[in-house]
Protein backbone atom coordinates (compact mmCIF):
# COMPACT_ATOMS: atom_id res chain seq x y z
CA UNK A 1 0.00 0.00 0.00
CA UNK A 2 1.23 3.65 -1.39
CA UNK A 3 0.44 6.94 -0.44
CA UNK A 4 2.44 9.71 -2.05
CA UNK A 5 0.65 12.63 0.32
CA UNK A 6 2.84 13.33 3.07
CA UNK A 7 -0.30 12.99 6.05
CA UNK A 8 -0.64 14.36 9.77
CA UNK A 9 -1.33 12.81 12.55
CA UNK A 10 -2.25 15.42 15.61
CA UNK A 11 -1.85 13.26 18.87
CA UNK A 12 -4.41 14.38 21.56
CA UNK A 13 -2.78 13.38 24.86
CA UNK A 14 0.18 12.33 26.94
CA UNK A 15 -0.50 9.30 28.11
CA UNK A 16 2.26 6.12 27.49
CA UNK A 17 0.05 4.89 24.03
CA UNK A 18 0.11 8.77 22.93
CA UNK A 19 3.92 8.69 23.59
CA UNK A 20 4.39 5.17 21.23
CA UNK A 21 2.70 6.95 18.78
CA UNK A 22 4.76 9.91 18.81
CA UNK A 23 7.96 8.61 18.93
CA UNK A 24 7.33 5.61 16.88
CA UNK A 25 4.58 6.01 14.39
CA UNK A 26 6.70 8.28 11.78
CA UNK A 27 9.38 5.62 11.53
CA UNK A 28 6.87 2.81 11.63
CA UNK A 29 4.58 4.52 8.88
CA UNK A 30 7.83 4.76 6.26
CA UNK A 31 8.67 0.82 6.99
CA UNK A 32 5.23 -0.69 6.95
CA UNK A 33 3.47 1.71 4.24
CA UNK A 34 5.78 3.48 2.77
CA UNK A 35 4.12 6.58 4.23
CA UNK A 36 4.95 10.17 5.16
CA UNK A 37 3.84 10.86 8.06
CA UNK A 38 4.52 13.28 10.74
CA UNK A 39 2.95 13.40 14.24
CA UNK A 40 2.13 16.42 15.85
CA UNK A 41 1.29 17.37 19.44
CA UNK A 42 -2.06 19.22 19.74
CA UNK A 43 -1.04 21.55 22.27
CA UNK A 44 3.08 20.76 22.87
CA UNK A 45 3.01 17.99 25.67
CA UNK A 46 4.70 15.50 23.96
CA UNK A 47 7.72 15.25 21.96
CA UNK A 48 7.76 15.03 18.86
CA UNK A 49 10.67 14.88 16.09
CA UNK A 50 11.59 17.90 14.41
CA UNK A 51 11.29 16.37 10.84
CA UNK A 52 8.25 18.43 10.18
CA UNK A 53 7.46 22.37 9.36
CA UNK A 54 4.46 22.60 11.44
CA UNK A 55 4.82 24.08 14.85
CA UNK A 56 0.87 25.03 15.42
CA UNK A 57 -2.42 23.99 14.09
CA UNK A 58 -2.52 26.93 12.30
CA UNK A 59 0.19 25.17 9.62
CA UNK A 60 -2.00 21.96 9.42
CA UNK A 61 -2.47 21.20 5.83
CA UNK A 62 -6.64 20.22 6.10
CA UNK A 63 -7.10 17.41 3.77
CA UNK A 64 -3.98 15.20 5.08
CA UNK A 65 -4.86 15.41 8.80
CA UNK A 66 -5.92 13.24 11.38
CA UNK A 67 -6.56 13.78 15.02
CA UNK A 68 -6.11 10.68 17.10
CA UNK A 69 -7.58 11.20 20.75
CA UNK A 70 -5.53 8.64 23.00
CA UNK A 71 -5.80 11.09 26.44
CA UNK A 72 -8.17 11.65 29.36
CA UNK A 73 -10.46 14.18 27.98
CA UNK A 74 -9.45 17.35 29.15
CA UNK A 75 -8.34 18.54 25.55
CA UNK A 76 -11.26 16.60 23.70
CA UNK A 77 -14.01 19.00 23.30
CA UNK A 78 -11.53 21.57 22.05
CA UNK A 79 -10.38 18.87 20.02
CA UNK A 80 -13.57 18.00 18.53
CA UNK A 81 -14.57 21.26 17.58
CA UNK A 82 -11.67 22.52 15.48
CA UNK A 83 -12.29 19.20 13.35
CA UNK A 84 -16.07 20.04 13.19
CA UNK A 85 -15.25 23.60 12.00
CA UNK A 86 -12.25 22.37 9.64
CA UNK A 87 -13.87 18.99 8.65
CA UNK A 88 -11.08 16.78 9.94
CA UNK A 89 -11.29 12.91 10.64
CA UNK A 90 -11.35 12.45 14.29
CA UNK A 91 -10.35 8.99 15.79
CA UNK A 92 -11.62 8.24 19.60
CA UNK A 93 -9.20 5.94 20.76
CA UNK A 94 -9.53 6.22 24.92
CA UNK A 95 -12.20 3.83 26.31
CA UNK A 96 -14.87 5.04 29.37
CA UNK A 97 -15.52 8.23 27.79
CA UNK A 98 -19.31 9.56 27.12
CA UNK A 99 -18.85 11.72 23.82
CA UNK A 100 -21.54 14.17 22.99
CA UNK A 101 -21.67 15.29 19.32
CA UNK A 102 -23.63 18.03 18.09
CA UNK A 103 -25.73 16.88 15.44
CA UNK A 104 -25.27 17.00 12.69
CA UNK A 105 -21.43 16.83 12.48
CA UNK A 106 -19.86 17.86 9.58
CA UNK A 107 -16.79 15.50 10.17
CA UNK A 108 -15.74 11.97 10.22
CA UNK A 109 -15.63 10.54 14.10
CA UNK A 110 -14.74 7.05 14.73
CA UNK A 111 -15.00 5.21 17.72
CA UNK A 112 -12.13 3.02 18.26
CA UNK A 113 -11.69 2.03 22.20
CA UNK A 114 -9.28 -0.52 20.43
CA UNK A 115 -7.24 0.08 17.65
CA UNK A 116 -5.87 -3.56 17.19
CA UNK A 117 -7.78 -4.84 14.03
CA UNK A 118 -7.55 -8.45 14.28
CA UNK A 119 -9.51 -7.99 17.71
CA UNK A 120 -11.52 -6.26 16.20
CA UNK A 121 -12.12 -8.10 13.54
CA UNK A 122 -12.68 -11.47 15.93
CA UNK A 123 -15.46 -9.28 18.35
CA UNK A 124 -17.05 -8.00 14.76
CA UNK A 125 -17.19 -11.89 14.24
CA UNK A 126 -18.94 -12.52 17.45
CA UNK A 127 -21.33 -9.20 17.00
CA UNK A 128 -22.30 -11.22 13.79
CA UNK A 129 -24.25 -13.62 15.83
CA UNK A 130 -24.69 -11.81 19.39
CA UNK A 131 -26.21 -13.92 22.22
CA UNK A 132 -24.93 -17.51 20.40
CA UNK A 133 -23.41 -18.78 23.17
CA UNK A 134 -26.05 -16.99 25.99
CA UNK A 135 -27.00 -20.32 27.46
CA UNK A 136 -23.49 -21.42 28.59
CA UNK A 137 -20.80 -20.91 31.13
CA UNK A 138 -19.21 -18.23 30.47
CA UNK A 139 -15.53 -17.10 31.96
CA UNK A 140 -13.53 -13.90 30.93
CA UNK A 141 -10.04 -12.95 32.30
CA UNK A 142 -8.14 -10.29 31.31
CA UNK A 143 -4.68 -8.75 31.68
CA UNK A 144 -3.39 -5.31 31.42
CA UNK A 145 0.46 -3.37 33.34
CA UNK A 146 -0.57 -2.50 36.35
CA UNK A 147 -1.03 1.04 35.80
CA UNK A 148 -4.59 -0.03 34.14
CA UNK A 149 -6.92 0.57 37.06
CA UNK A 150 -9.93 -0.23 34.92
CA UNK A 151 -11.78 -3.12 33.39
CA UNK A 152 -10.66 -2.53 29.70
CA UNK A 153 -13.51 -2.04 27.19
CA UNK A 154 -12.54 -5.24 24.95
CA UNK A 155 -13.33 -7.19 28.08
CA UNK A 156 -16.61 -5.68 28.40
CA UNK A 157 -17.44 -6.16 24.79
CA UNK A 158 -16.62 -9.67 25.40
CA UNK A 159 -19.25 -10.00 27.86
CA UNK A 160 -22.01 -7.67 26.15
CA UNK A 161 -21.31 -9.91 23.27
CA UNK A 162 -21.06 -13.31 25.06
CA UNK A 163 -24.05 -11.81 27.49
CA UNK A 164 -21.80 -12.45 30.46
CA UNK A 165 -22.02 -10.70 33.42
CA UNK A 166 -19.20 -7.54 32.77
CA UNK A 167 -19.41 -7.62 37.44
CA UNK A 168 -17.69 -11.44 36.67
CA UNK A 169 -14.80 -9.99 34.52
CA UNK A 170 -11.54 -11.25 35.87
CA UNK A 171 -8.84 -8.75 36.04
CA UNK A 172 -5.05 -9.72 36.88
CA UNK A 173 -2.32 -6.79 37.48
CA UNK A 174 -0.06 -8.81 39.69
CA UNK A 175 2.88 -8.66 37.66
CA UNK A 176 4.36 -12.23 39.15
CA UNK A 177 0.79 -13.95 38.21
CA UNK A 178 1.12 -12.55 35.02
CA UNK A 179 4.62 -13.79 34.33
CA UNK A 180 4.23 -17.04 36.07
CA UNK A 181 0.93 -17.99 34.80
CA UNK A 182 0.49 -16.02 32.03
CA UNK A 183 3.79 -16.43 30.63
CA UNK A 184 4.22 -12.73 30.03
CA UNK A 185 7.89 -11.55 29.50
CA UNK A 186 9.24 -9.49 31.65
CA UNK A 187 9.91 -6.56 29.07
CA UNK A 188 6.09 -6.38 28.19
CA UNK A 189 4.60 -6.50 31.42
CA UNK A 190 4.04 -2.41 31.77
CA UNK A 191 2.70 -2.98 27.75
CA UNK A 192 0.40 -6.05 27.31
CA UNK A 193 -3.54 -6.41 26.83
CA UNK A 194 -4.38 -10.13 27.09
CA UNK A 195 -8.06 -12.07 27.14
CA UNK A 196 -8.48 -15.71 28.04
CA UNK A 197 -12.28 -16.88 27.69
CA UNK A 198 -14.02 -20.04 28.75
CA UNK A 199 -17.00 -21.30 27.09
CA UNK A 200 -18.45 -23.84 28.65
CA UNK A 201 -22.19 -26.15 27.67
CA UNK A 202 -23.38 -29.09 26.38
CA UNK A 203 -20.54 -31.01 26.96
CA UNK A 204 -17.82 -29.41 25.67
CA UNK A 205 -15.62 -26.25 26.10
CA UNK A 206 -14.32 -23.59 23.83
CA UNK A 207 -11.29 -21.75 24.71
CA UNK A 208 -10.37 -17.95 23.00
CA UNK A 209 -7.33 -16.37 24.01
CA UNK A 210 -6.37 -12.99 22.52
CA UNK A 211 -2.61 -11.40 22.83
CA UNK A 212 -1.09 -8.40 21.99
CA UNK A 213 2.61 -7.63 23.55
CA UNK A 214 3.60 -3.92 23.60
CA UNK A 215 1.66 -1.43 21.53
CA UNK A 216 2.95 -2.05 17.78
CA UNK A 217 -0.67 -3.33 16.89
CA UNK A 218 -2.47 0.12 17.70
CA UNK A 219 -0.20 1.88 15.09
CA UNK A 220 -1.64 -0.82 12.17
CA UNK A 221 -4.69 0.65 13.63
CA UNK A 222 -4.28 4.09 13.10
CA UNK A 223 -2.56 3.93 9.68
CA UNK A 224 -5.04 1.63 7.97
CA UNK A 225 -7.84 3.81 9.08
CA UNK A 226 -5.30 7.07 7.71
CA UNK A 227 -5.48 4.54 4.51
CA UNK A 228 -9.41 4.93 3.79
CA UNK A 229 -10.00 8.19 5.85
CA UNK A 230 -10.63 10.00 2.31
CA UNK A 231 -13.62 7.73 1.89
CA UNK A 232 -15.24 8.55 4.97
CA UNK A 233 -18.57 10.74 4.84
CA UNK A 234 -19.28 13.55 7.75
CA UNK A 235 -21.17 11.06 10.39
CA UNK A 236 -20.48 8.85 13.38
CA UNK A 237 -18.70 5.23 12.91
CA UNK A 238 -17.54 2.80 15.09
CA UNK A 239 -14.49 0.44 13.98
CA UNK A 240 -16.85 -2.26 13.27
CA UNK A 241 -18.79 -0.35 11.00
CA UNK A 242 -15.44 0.17 8.61
CA UNK A 243 -15.50 -3.85 8.96
CA UNK A 244 -18.57 -4.11 8.39
CA UNK A 245 -18.65 -1.52 5.13
CA UNK A 246 -15.53 -3.28 3.66
CA UNK A 247 -13.54 0.07 3.95
CA UNK A 248 -11.28 -2.02 6.52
Amino acid sequence: MKMAEANYLVIVGSGNLAKVFAEKVEDFAQKEYQLKLHPISFDGSLPVKNSSSIKTLKDLPLKHSLFLHLGSGRQLDEALKFCDVNKIPFIQASSGQTVNLSSPIYFPYIEAPNLSLPIIKLLWLLNKKPGLFKNSTISIEESHQSSKTTVPATAQKFADLLKSSKENIKSIRDPKIQSQDWKIPEKFLDGHAMHRISIQGQGAEIFLETKIFGRETYLFGVLEILSIKSKLEPKKYSIEDLLGSHLL
